[in-house]
């Protein structure tokens, strides 16, 4: 059952012998898991931001969010799931320049030299969130989700995202669609998800 940057599994058995149709998909829920390795981030009805707020309760993690092309989309898909108060401390909706800066710090020659959309912005913004929230872990995204606003060597569709520490953050360039709702939603699951990987990373 596919979905914007992620796909739900389902094994279905039948017969007669509840004992031995359970065996049955438990060894190949096995083989598969074996098969996918990290790429599986829960099971059952856990969906990614679960998934992600189980392991920062584990590792006693606060994450924060810096958002700009989501329009703190991140925070809403966090926030739906009951107990995230336990760690999620909040999410910066920075859209415009002036947020940017004198919100999250981000420095105005980075935004004249490199565009708001840019690698050096997300990791100011994520910088900067990590520093005024005290949050160990977060995401930072910032783009162009369209329908306009793109430029020949920023077209529509292009967002960078940032995830980890204030000592490790790691960037991406997404080149997406020209549709925006399906820009905001794959980018903020490949953003959840990434995380979710750094996460996995510090165990």
């Amino acid at each position: 059952m596919p979905d914007f940057g992620q796909v739900r599994l389902r094994l279905t058995a039948r017969g007669n012998d509840e004992i031995q149709l359970k065996n049955t998909v438990e060894t190949y829920t096995k083989t598969i898991e074996a098969a996918l390795g990290n790429i599986i981030y829960g099971f059952g009805e856990e969906n990614l931001e679960m998934a992600i707020g189980r392991r920062l309760v584990e590792q006693g993690k606060i994450m924060v969010c810096a958002e700009s092309c989501s329009g703190g989309y991140i925070g809403h898909r966090i926030t739906q799931n009951p107990g995230a108060s336990a760690y999620f401390t909040g999410s910066y909706v920075t859209y415009s320049y002036e947020m940017k800066t004198n919100t999250l710090g981000v420095k105005k020659e980075t935004l004249e030299q490199f565009g708001a959309v840019s690698e050096q912005t997300v990791i100011e913004m994520l910088s900067g969130a990590l520093r005024i929230s005290k949050a160990a872990v977060g995401i930072s995204i910032s783009g162009i989700a369209g329908p306009d606003g793109g430029t020949p060597d920023k077209p529509v569709g292009t967002i960078w995202v940032a995830v980890g520490s204030l000592d490790n953050i790691k960037t991406f360039e997404l080149h997406l669609f020209k549709e925006r709702m399906k820009n905001i939603q794959y980018s903020t699951t490949f953003a959840l998800n990434q995380l979710r990987l750094f996460l996995d990373e510090l165990k």
